[in-house]
């Protein structure tokens, strides 16, 4: 849909008699690229044995919302330009034009808020190296046998974000450890309205994941982190026993035996 959006302004353009605009264009192909990739490892971390942790089930997931949520303010300003225009670029008001030239430079998932600051393929070498390092983590548990709880998290409408801040007690066992969150009453002000302007949730709901992420990862780093000192500590103490009978006899500090 939204490579199709971008080719039929570039077209209409063109048939207007503007001529095509190669600096669209080149954003188009892009932007498209990389948001090709972000999808890509999307789904190649689903399918991995990392997935088998529960904490990078959540992480990685949390990651998901930052990509697809990001790009749910586009979604709505395309219907509120088909809303108003019936599809006919004849029938745009001032706004309206506004709205569709925004959308060209914003309606990629690896363009979308907050992204849109940097380049396509900036953004997707940043999401890529996120999944890898969650996904390194979630490995290095598995290998060392460190089993966490496992975890649900169940969204909707009226609670669309899960509870990432109570990761800090997802540590080992059976019972099942959730971050569903509350339910929340929606605030009239974020109700869909295609004749009104875009709902401050779909702003920032790029921006709120980005943050969400950030605190479920920080804790996973530490905690990552503190569990493979304790095991370097334990190894090394089992490595470095008192002095053995052998290394005693060598240096001369075992006493004759006496009989």
């Amino acid at each position: 849909m939204v490579t199709s959006w971008h080719a039929a302004n570039i077209a209409s353009e063109d048939m207007s008699g503007a001529g095509i605009d190669q600096n669209y264009l080149e954003r188009v192909n892009k932007a498209t690229l990389a948001d090709w990739r972000l999808m890509r490892t999307t789904v190649r971390t689903k399918y991995g044995p990392a997935m088998k942790d529960s904490r990078f089930f959540l992480l990685d997931h949390m990651l998901d919302y930052i990509i697809l949520g990001a790009g749910l303010a586009g979604r709505y300003q395309v219907a509120t330009w088909l809303y108003g225009t019936e599809g006919a670029r004849d029938a745009e008001t001032p706004e309206l034009l506004k709205v569709r030239k925004k959308l060209g430079k914003t309606m990629y998932l690896s363009q979308s808020v907050p992204f849109g600051w940097f380049g396509p393929a900036k953004v997707v070498n940043f999401m890529e190296r996120r999944r890898q390092a969650v996904e390194k983590r979630a490995k290095w548990r598995l290998e060392n046998g460190i089993e966490l709880r496992p975890s649900v998290g169940i969204m909707r409408p009226d609670a669309p974000f899960p509870m990432m801040t109570r990761l800090w007690r997802h540590f080992e066992g059976k019972k099942t450890f959730s971050v569903t969150p509350n339910v929340v009453k929606e605030p009239k002000m974020m109700r869909p309205n295609l004749t009104g302007g875009l709902p401050p949730v779909f702003k920032t709901v790029g921006v709120i994941s980005l943050i969400l992420y950030a605190i479920g990862a920080t804790f996973d780093i530490l905690d990552t982190g503190v569990r493979k000192l304790k095991m370097r500590f334990m190894r090394q103490k089992r490595k470095s026993p008192s002095v053995s009978y052998s290394q005693a006899i060598e240096s001369g500090n075992l006493g004759s035996e006496t009989t």
